[in-house]
């Protein structure tokens, strides 16, 4: 039968796992509270940009040594952000489990380099223009942002041309001191797992990031909620030139998962 177990490690990082030895896999997956929720307008689409640049290399790997051990363990990973959290996550043999967490925790200590953030700025710029083009997507977002408001759940995920072409590699790496602190985070793992060789391995691994800091950034002002955040408008209807479809979008109640089944 499977067996849960969880525990904080000293520098408050918390480990949890569902463990079933008959697993012929182990997945792991760390999970960070930094969403585009938690932005500001002048962070808008930092979470998502971080996670476009933990590929980008670190101080012992490359980003071509990353993307190659990725592909060398054989197995399957990924990662995606949500207004809520970041995730970065694999699936492998349970044989190479000391390996994938080797790889996966440096990777959440990324370079941050000034050259590759300039590089993944236009990728990031591509990718918006690209979504802009499909009406459902643009959709969605707007009405997100008309239920919601421009800001907290309704703030876009990628953040919009305008906050991207403003942001700065220095922001960049305040954010990420302020967001990917240990405290702020979860090592997820599921399958064929050695929990107390993955417990003793992490603790090890993540001494360095003791130094990452919970203060606020100073150099982000505040929003003000009585403007709007640059690219966003709250218009309900969204016009654009050549469609040959119309779309609805509507958002609604739905059950809470607080509420008990009467």
């Amino acid at each position: 039968m499977p067996e849960f177990r969880e525990t904080t490690l000293s520098n408050g990082l918390r480990v949890a796992a569902e463990i079933d030895s008959r697993g012929y896999s182990a997945a792991l997956g760390y999970f960070v509270q930094a969403g585009s929720r938690d932005e500001t307008d002048q962070q808008s689409g930092l979470s998502h940009f971080l996670e476009h640049m933990m590929f980008k290399g670190t101080e012992k790997r490359s980003a071509a040594d990353v993307n190659r051990e990725l592909d060398e363990l054989g197995g399957q990973g990924n990662a995606y952000t949500t207004e809520e959290q970041t995730v970065y996550y694999a699936t492998v043999l349970p044989k190479f489990q000391d390996k994938l967490v080797d790889l996966l925790t440096d990777m959440l200590s990324p370079a941050l380099s000034n050259e590759e953030f300039e590089v993944e700025r236009k990728v990031i710029l591509e990718e918006i223009a690209k979504y802009e083009d499909q009406p459902p997507f643009g959709a969605f977002e707007r009405s997100m942002e008309v239920h919601y408001g421009p800001r907290g759940l309704g703030r876009r995920v990628l953040g919009t041309a305008e906050s991207i072409r403003a942001m700065t590699a220095s922001k960049m790496r305040e954010y990420f001191s302020a967001m990917y602190r240990p405290d702020n985070m979860v090592l997820a793992a599921t399958g064929n797992i050695d929990f107390d060789g993955l417990v003793s391995q992490v603790e090890k691994l993540t001494t360095s990031w003791n130094s990452r800091s919970d203060v606020a950034s100073e150099g982000f002002q505040p929003d003000d909620p009585q403007t709007l955040p640059d690219g966003i408008a709250l218009d309900p209807h969204l016009y654009i030139p050549d469609l040959h479809q119309s779309y609805l979008v509507k958002i609604g109640d739905g059950p809470s998962e607080s509420t008990s089944n009467q």
